[in-house]
């Protein structure tokens, strides 16, 4: 019976050491981010300076990145969120950084503990005084250290929270009962929400959907409302109605976003726009624009145009995105396309637009390894992407170390500088069976200032006249002829219109009236057409057509 006792406890023992071993693979020590060729203005490793204890970090926690929406930049100073959780929740901290130095300011830790719930930050931004705003999600019930909630939904309610800016101090601190309450996990996953700002009484406004999976076409709930300075959340509008997409635009106190509907239902396209209270104003027709197969995602917008990206599906493995610029009348200023081909070299590339030079950014992982040598080696790729299918690598970065680097998010903007949050795993190639393992526990996240000069982006100056004068096109789409008015342009002007390729397919030289003048691409095929205005060998004006 003794024997049968200790085998019992040594099989027992034998699983529990395999679990763990599975989990938690050989760590490595945390070492910052460092790159050969590139000259960051600082870094921050987050892992000893934002965590709890940096010096008593076991790396068996998860030390999670959240993202959150909203403004994080104020007065020269980052404000960062972070999640900290062992297969679960536990809190977040707030970080502030000075931009200028890299110095970390303070660091706000909120615990679990002193709410009796999870905290999840959502979004974030400034009041009317200057201090950090943050809404976010609380469990309703609380914290239970037992329940295992990896994918388990649970339901929550807002919480309203407001940090002295200074030194992080919690100035006030809602979430009501009778708030709504709302499904989110562990990853952060919750019903899709855009925020927008405060507003003169203090509010934060929401758009909120919530999906009907069971009803034809999958008909969506959209409720716009109000979170005060007490924590309520007030909804004063709800509609129903089928969007591509869970963000909306909004400009002027107006909302934009995609519809489409399925083949079966003539497979219509539109921008919607929509007033204050959520009811249709106009809808554009995105014939021309948007093929067959493509499905468009809002993704930023200015005072003067949206940015758009279209995933356009060729198979079931095989796809492509498109940037698209578009003013808020439906006429395409830019296009940018980013082919697949391109992106199947990285892994979860970042991809973003910058408004100033009207160029698309890709920044994404890429690695060799040698399972021979037991060599693995990790970089990153700076590509630009201009004038339609036009691209280049412009930087690859080189990892000092044997890790692998990836691009988690582009924290925002000060200045000339971009600052990026950068993660490191430990690649090693097992001694025992060869094999090329991840390390488990100790990922090193860094932040970092990276001047745009050094990634090959022009710097922004006073008085610089950065891009040619847009001029609009209209019709745009058109079926063949469209229009371009040169009113404020003197002198002799030369007209030349490109395909994406760079071949030029029409020309009218020498237009001395200053006047509106047709351009005729009857005859030409669909697509995309690049048209540039010239006085003498200088570009005063340029844009892009579709011709359908």
């Amino acid at each position: 019976m003794k024997l049968r006792i200790i085998f019992f406890f040594v099989v027992l023992s034998s699983f529990v050491y395999g679990q763990k071993s599975i989990f938690y693979a050989s760590r490595f020590p945390f070492e910052p981010v460092e790159f050969e060729n590139m000259n960051p203005k600082w870094t921050l490793p987050i892992f000893d300076s934002l965590y709890y204890d940096g010096k008593s970090f076991n790396g068996y926690n998860v030390f999670g990145n959240k993202f959150v929406k909203g403004d994080k930049i104020q007065n020269g100073k980052l404000y960062k969120m972070h999640t900290i959780y062992i297969a679960d929740y536990m809190g977040f901290k707030v970080s502030c950084i000075d931009i200028e130095t890299g110095k970390l300011e303070w660091g706000k830790v909120i615990r679990y503990e002193d709410y009796d719930r999870q905290l999840t930050p959502a979004y974030q931004t400034f009041d009317k005084d200057g201090n950090l705003l943050i809404i976010g999600y609380r469990q309703s019930e609380p914290y239970d250290p037992k329940k295992w909630t990896w994918d388990f939904v649970q339901k929550c309610k807002f919480f309203h929270m407001v940090l002295d800016s200074k030194d992080g101090s919690i100035l006030s601190y809602a979430s009501p009962e009778e708030n709504p309450e709302y499904n989110i996990n562990e990853y952060g996953h919750f019903q899709a929400t855009d925020f927008y700002g405060v507003d003169e009484k203090g509010r934060v406004e929401f758009v909120q959907i919530k999906e009907y999976y069971e009803k034809p076409d999958y008909v969506k709930t959209i409720y716009k409302g109000f979170i005060d300075v007490h924590g309520t959340s007030i909804t004063d509008s709800t509609v129903y109605r089928n969007f591509s997409h869970y963000t909306f635009l909004k400009r002027n106190n107006q909302y934009y976003n995609y519809f489409y509907s399925s083949p079966s239902r003539n497979n219509l396209k539109y921008l919607i726009t929509l007033d204050s209270n959520l009811r249709e104003v106009s809808r554009i027709d995105m014939k021309g624009i948007i093929p067959e197969n493509g499905l468009l995602y809002p993704i930023m917008n200015t005072e003067e145009y949206m940015v758009f990206v279209m995933q356009i599906t060729r198979n079931v493995t095989e796809y492509s995105y498109n940037y698209i610029v578009m003013d808020y009348q439906g006429n395409l200023l830019n296009q940018f396309y980013v082919d697949d081909e391109d992106i199947k070299k990285y892994n979860n590339p970042y991809v973003g637009y910058d408004v100033l030079e009207n160029k698309v950014l890709m920044i994404g992982d890429s690695y060799t390894s040698d399972r021979g040598k037991k060599e693995y080696k990790s970089s990153l790729d700076v590509i630009h992407y201009y004038e339609g299918a036009n691209y280049k690598l412009y930087k690859r970065i080189v990892n000092k170390k044997n890790r692998h680097v990836w691009l988690l998010d582009n924290l925002g903007m000060d200045k000339d500088n971009y600052i990026f949050e950068v993660p490191c795993n430990v690649y090693f190639y097992d001694d025992v069976t060869g094999d090329l393992r991840i390390s488990r526990g100790d990922i090193s996240v860094t932040m970092m200032r990276i001047s745009k000069e050094e990634l090959g982006m022009k710097p922004t100056r006073v008085n610089d006249d950065i891009t040619a004068r847009r001029i609009l096109a209209y019709p745009n789409p058109t079926s063949g002829i469209f229009k371009l008015s040169l009113e404020g342009i003197v002198g002799s002007k030369d007209i030349l219109v490109y395909d994406v390729y760079g071949h030029n397919v029409y020309e009218e030289r020498g237009i001395t009236e200053d006047t509106t003048v047709d351009v005729n691409l009857t005859g030409f095929p669909s697509g995309t057409y690049i048209y540039q205005v010239y006085e003498g060998n200088k570009i005063v004006g340029s844009g892009k057509c579709v011709k359908y």
